[in-house]
């Protein structure tokens, strides 16, 4: 289908001011022709830029580029159809396309080229997010959603916002009925795989003005679905949106940088940038593992740039030859050294070989931690080798007992009574009588302080299968299961955590879902860390083995105050 030696005659090699764009044309029978131009990247230049999800690569479409036939892959191949179909898009008109405008198969060129993505967005006079449409998000429902947006818009135009809009249409229509289809579909639209890549949440960020979302034949710009959100849902549904939030977020920053580092009270240099971009969304999804950083880089440029920061040292440049463990164990080195600040650290699963146990795995950091910056920096020093990084902290605990995850993860109800009298019986029970404390106080102070996202219906839910273990504890449930709802959903996740259990009868949840819990494990707390760490006695230092959420959440305030370590004995714990 492609001759292997076809893309020599495609791709030639670009000076150090051209970029490659397409021109696209429908063919006979609906087939499509592209055709590669290199141009020097200017202000003068006119370009749209496509933003999508590659997909999955195993299965092909063909186009012509060039005269040859190229493979691209499905998604690509929908997204060039939808273009084609647009009013304004003509056979004249140029588009910058990752896939075909860099050469993938040529590992050099892609480490020249992608630091220059923050420049190819912030330039394009527009940017399309290209999104395949689904069975729970059909081009009727994204056009019902746009018909909202466009109404949300006019009645913005005359000064009205969108939180005074919700609040009237509520009273006209005598509640909040009205609101749930479009919320619904706006919960289906913003978990679709494009708001979780990593190259999207930069492409969304560096835009010159907000991407219009593009599905089938219909469009809308993201301003205007953040204004919809924001009509059909509650404040802090819209804060729970941590897709939306950090493209938001970061987007906002990047374009009014002077205004949004003051009101968070930041004078950031370039590692402190760095660090705030890789704190600010949370999990993402990238088809190379070097991209969890490579992707994010543009938008830390950017910022540079705004704020008259030196560039990042010359070892930190895109280079896929190397291996993605060695991308990952170079740029925490260079944070870690610069800010001293060990939020970096954590991370939700962990799968790396080769490389030290403190070395985070970009592809699993945690939930945006931007807001709860350190008072204090860490005393860290890494070994000459920068194998080995030594912290001063204090010991505080020894592991008693540890709850893995649950073998059987589902809405069975034996499967969640069994689980819930395995807590009770070897955490909750443990810590009261360790603290001499009333049991109703030890779950109240769980719920408080580490199941904050559990709702009142999920923690009747425990209190009821708690009830059923001391009254009837015989019955059979084998048979019944709970619905399949976003409340059962939660209360699952919630029970199938690793629970920690210590000798001071402090208890929490493990924040590394992977981890495996030795018996010797002890608990410290580090300056400048955003949870307690949990680390591994080893002959020649300790592994870090995870973060972990306590109960006695004084513990995650005391770790970002000066006071706490200064009347503490403190002592070095060589991490390996």
């Amino acid at each position: 289908m492609f001759a292997p030696d076809g893309i020599h005659r495609i791709y030639t090699p670009l000076s150090n001011s051209d970029i490659r764009l397409l021109t696209v044309e429908s063919c006979d029978e609906g087939s499509i022709s592209c055709y590669l131009h290199k141009i020097p990247l200017s202000v003068e230049l006119k370009y749209t830029a496509l933003s999508y999800v590659w997909g999955d690569q195993s299965t092909k479409k063909v186009i012509k580029l060039n005269e040859h036939l190229f493979p691209v892959g499905t998604n690509l191949y929908k997204a060039l159809q939808d273009i084609l179909q647009l009013d304004w898009f003509t056979k004249d008109s140029y588009l910058w396309v990752d896939a075909i405008c860099i050469n993938q198969d040529d590992n050099i060129e892609k480490s020249k080229q992608i630091p220059r993505m923050a420049q190819i967005y912030s330039s394009a006079s527009r940017v399309i997010a290209s999104i395949v449409p689904t069975d729970g998000l059909t081009e009727d429902d994204f056009k019902l959603l746009s018909g909202l947006a466009q109404e949300v818009k006019s009645v913005r135009d005359v000064g009205i916002d969108p939180v005074t809009l919700r609040q009237s249409t509520d009273e006209k229509s005598g509640g909040d009925s009205w609101r749930q289809r479009p919320y619904d579909l706006l919960m289906e639209l913003t978990t679709l795989p494009w708001f979780s890549r990593v190259w999207v949440r930069q492409e969304v960020a560096l835009a010159a003005e907000w991407p219009t979302i593009l599905i089938g034949r219909y469009q809308m710009p993201m301003s205007d679905l953040c204004d919809l959100w924001c009509t059909v849902s509650n404040e802090r549904e819209m804060f729970d949106q941590p897709r939306l939030r950090g493209m938001a977020n970061i987007r906002m920053m990047i374009h009014h940088t002077g205004v949004v580092l003051k009101e968070l009270g930041l004078a950031l240099d370039t590692s402190g940038l760095l660090l705030h971009v890789m704190l600010s969304y949370g999990v993402a999804k990238a088809t190379l593992p070097h991209d969890q950083i490579y992707g994010l880089l543009g938008q830390v440029y950017a910022l540079i740039e705004k704020t008259n920061n030196p560039p990042l040292p010359s070892q930190l440049t895109p280079d896929y030859t190397k291996p993605y463990e060695q991308v990952y164990h170079e740029f925490v080195v260079y944070i870690l050294e610069h800010t001293g600040d060990l939020r970096i650290l954590e991370t939700v699963y962990r799968e790396l070989d080769g490389v030290p146990s403190w070395v985070p795995d970009f592809r699993y950091l945690g939930s945006d931690m931007t807001w709860n910056i350190p008072k204090v920096k860490a005393n860290l020093k890494l070994s000459e080798s920068k194998n080995e990084l030594r912290v001063e902290g204090v010991r505080t605990s020894i592991l008693k007992a540890f709850l893995p995850r649950m073998a059987n993860a589902s809405l069975c109800l034996s499967d969640l009574r069994d689980r819930v009298n395995d807590f009770e019986e070897r955490i909750i029970k443990p810590s009261a009588e360790i603290t001499n404390t009333p049991l109703e106080t030890v779950r109240k102070k769980w719920f408080d302080n580490i199941s904050k996202n559990i709702k009142r219906e999920e923690e009747e839910l425990y209190q009821k299968l708690l009830a059923i273990i001391v009254e009837q504890p015989d019955i059979n449930l084998s048979e019944y299961s709970l619905v399949m709802d976003d409340a059962s959903v939660r209360f699952l996740v919630f029970l199938d955590n690793i629970y920690v259990l210590f000798q001071n009868g402090n208890f929490g949840v493990c924040n590394r879902r992977d981890a495996v819990i030795g018996e010797d494990d002890i608990l410290c707390l580090f300056k400048s860390a955003h949870h307690p760490s949990i680390l591994r006695p080893v002959a020649s230092g300790y592994v870090f083995v995870a973060s972990c959420t306590l109960t006695d959440y004084i513990y995650s305030d005391d770790i970002r105050e000066e006071w706490f370590f200064n009347q503490s004995q403190c002592e070095v714990f060589n991490l390996i």
